[in-house]
């Protein structure tokens, strides 16, 4: 086994071994890495080889802790790595590479999110590795959303919509009577996109990314990363859209929103089942409408799963966050302080937000 370091160069290695290894989440796409140097990450990607073969892949992110005369790091895997989830001695070697990478580069820990499905057995894997479980943070339990609800999708389309619920299949019926169509868009229609997201988050009162980051986010996922971008219309006016990320057997749903108005004309539901029916078309097996909340205590978030198990989706829960610890006594000391620099972070961040939003229009230039 040979763990190599992979440059730009080395993208179509990257690229083929995330197809024939028929796994991997979006947030592990080559796309995704460059997308989140943008927010002080720093992508590090990884290969290993075993015979000439590569049997995993790998994006990770590096990045500062915000803490004052420290140059302490994180070094964070999202939904990875991408390899055989049943070859655990790759996943050893891996955990053990990864700490080495870690130690050289000030990071004070290693936080593995795999996709796995949360399970005794996984767990017995992880703590295998010397991995721990890390905080269960927010509504989402994690960096990334812990629990989704997952479409699998039939060989023929019909029976794809065959199978969702009643309900389901009534409401995106009855967007197409009422005159709903959806077409792809493109970087000239974000402006409206966003503006419709803005509204969509002070109505459910969720805080979003600037436009910039937006923007950003459509042109790894749908620009260079082989998503799409559908827009919900009636008579005009935008009623509904979905960004979504494509990735080998799988396409996810990124980001939606709707609008509040003229709602019994289910523009959100036709505009998620064209998405389906792209995902079909492309070969994809899974349909990720992501983040649903814990479907246990699903609290505020009840809304969401209830609107896509109308679908035909089940609820998945994801082994979660697991930690590494590389330097013990500020692992530990970054585990007592984590949370109220976080809260504190977070209304900081608000403030900031609401400073910028009074100064000055949300859109502030335009997307070209």
């Amino acid at each position: 086994m040979e763990f190599t370091l992979l440059s730009e160069d080395d993208r179509p290695i990257y690229e083929d071994a995330r197809a024939r290894l028929g796994a991997g989440d979006f947030s592990q796409s080559w796309e995704w890495g460059d997308l989140k140097s943008l927010t002080l990450w720093h992508p590090i990607r990884l290969a290993d080889r075993e015979g000439g073969e590569v049997r995993l892949v790998a994006t990770l992110l590096l990045r500062r802790l915000p803490l004052p005369l420290l140059r302490w790091s994180l070094l964070y895997c999202p939904r990875g790595p991408i390899c055989d989830p049943g070859d655990h001695s790759a996943l050893s070697a891996f955990v053990a590479e990864v700490a080495a990478i870690g130690r050289r580069r000030g990071a004070i820990m290693r936080k593995l999110e795999p996709d796995l499905e949360e399970s005794a057995a996984a767990s017995e894997v992880l703590r295998a590795q010397g991995l721990r479980p890390a905080r269960r943070r927010g509504e989402f339990e994690g960096f990334s959303p812990r629990h989704v609800a997952i479409l699998q999708l039939s060989d023929r389309l019909d029976d794809t919509f065959a199978r969702m619920r009643p309900k389901g299949r009534y409401n995106v019926r009855l967007a197409d009577r009422h005159g709903v169509t959806v077409r792809e868009g493109t970087a000239e229609d974000l402006p409206a996109f966003y503006e419709l997201l803005a509204r969509t988050a002070k109505r459910q009162r969720f805080v979003i990314r600037e436009f910039q980051y937006v923007r950003a986010v459509y042109r790894a996922v749908a620009e260079r990363g082989g998503g799409r971008l559908l827009l919900a219309h009636r008579e005009g006016p935008l009623w509904a859209r979905a960004l979504i990320a494509r990735a080998p057997r799988r396409c996810s749903y990124v980001i939606g929103a709707s609008a509040d108005e003229q709602r019994q004309h289910m523009a959100a539901h036709l505009v998620q089942w064209h998405a389906i029916a792209w995902a079909h078309s492309v070969g994809a097996r899974v349909y990720d409408f992501l983040c649903i909340g814990n479907p246990e205590r699903p609290g505020c978030l009840q809304g969401l799963w209830a609107f896509k198990r109308q679908f035909g989706a089940t609820a998945f829960s994801h082994a979660g966050e697991w930690d590494l610890p590389l330097l013990l006594p500020a692992y530990l000391l970054w585990a007592v302080f984590e949370l109220p620099l976080s809260l504190a972070r977070g209304l900081l961040g608000k403030q900031l937000r609401r400073l910028r939003a009074g100064r000055r229009p949300v859109l502030a230039e335009n997307p070209g």
